[in-house]
């Protein structure tokens, strides 16, 4: 039993390093995301105040 109880540990290891890696990723697609999102908020402003003006 106590090898059983210490694979399971092992398991549970393996288990929080793969979450912990799947939310560093879904950190930097979201900061992925936002950065384009801003960048294109920022050339349509930038179209606006240009034809403003004009």
């Amino acid at each position: 039993s106590a090898g059983m109880a210490h694979s399971s540990n092992r398991v549970e290891a393996v288990l929080s390093k793969k979450q912990i890696g799947l939310r560093q990723s879904i950190r930097r697609r979201q900061f992925g995301l936002e950065l384009a999102i801003a960048s294109t908020v920022g050339s349509d402003g930038d179209r606006s105040s240009y034809r403003r003006g004009q």
